[in-house]
């Protein structure tokens, strides 16, 4: 799109500048017969004349070129350091990113990466992101690079199995970039693993002590209930025997 644009000022600065030439040529060469009509003098005002139309279409053109050069330095300036600064989070950042290409190879690997996976960067440049995980993790949860080539970003949790062969629970950010690069950071979510299982295992327990004393209420309510069903009965015996004996 942007090309395109770009193409189309460019085709619309020659077309101008070419019909400013035609017209430049054409009436100028009217407007020097209306004022003299003597060969010698035509000769001369007519190298004066292309003289000035080359210095004028220079200085035009040198204007033109130095604009789009100085627009093209500010361009570079703004992407180096915009570069700088994508390398400097890169570098420092406390989550784990990767860079691979359209493949899935790593081209990519900050150092926060290099402790989570206990790799090496150099030992993750010849890896893949597939490397990093088991083959039923995989199984179970792909890695959706369909919906990644269609612009999705994807937030998922699996477990990396590390150099070592001990498996962490991580969480997932993964985009595509514009230039076909994957992008996926990662983050160990261990501790909140312990977390949710100590949460579970408190509920649990709450759940269990909360029916074991329902149980007791229960048992509680039977021995109370039946006491004063017998006290009831024993009432109304005393209040027979007592007619009994009128």
């Amino acid at each position: 799109m942007i090309a395109k644009i770009k193409n189309n000022k460019a085709l619309r600065v020659t077309m101008l500048y070419m019909v400013c030439g035609f017209l430049w040529i054409l009436l100028s060469d009217e407007l020097l017969f209306s004022f003299t009509k003597d060969p010698e003098t035509l000769i001369k005002i007519e190298n004066y004349k292309g003289w000035f139309f080359v210095a004028s279409s220079g200085l035009l053109i040198y204007v033109l070129i130095n604009k789009q050069l100085s627009k093209l330095s500010m361009a570079n300036e703004s992407l180096e350091l915009a570069k700088t600064k994508y390398q400097t989070i890169f570098t420092q950042a406390a989550d784990a990113i990767f860079e691979g290409n359209i493949k899935g190879d790593f081209i990519g690997a900050n150092q926060a990466a290099c402790n989570l996976s206990g790799y090496m960067e150099k030992e993750l440049l010849e890896m893949n992101m597939v490397d990093l995980f088991s083959m039923q993790q995989l199984s179970t949860k792909p890695l959706l690079y369909d919906e990644l080539n269609q612009g999705k970003s994807i937030i998922s949790e699996r477990d990396l199995r590390t150099k070592s062969g001990e498996n962490i629970p991580v969480e997932m950010h993964s985009k595509k970039t514009y230039d076909n690069k994957y992008i996926a950071v990662v983050r160990n979510i261990s501790s909140q693993r312990e977390q949710q299982l100590k949460l579970k295992e408190l509920v649990r327990e709450r759940t269990s002590d909360l029916e074991h004393k329902n149980k007791q209420l229960e048992r509680m309510n039977e021995v109370f209930v039946g006491r004063e069903f017998r006290i009831k009965e024993l009432r109304e015996k005393i209040r027979e025997l007592k007619k009994s004996e009128e």
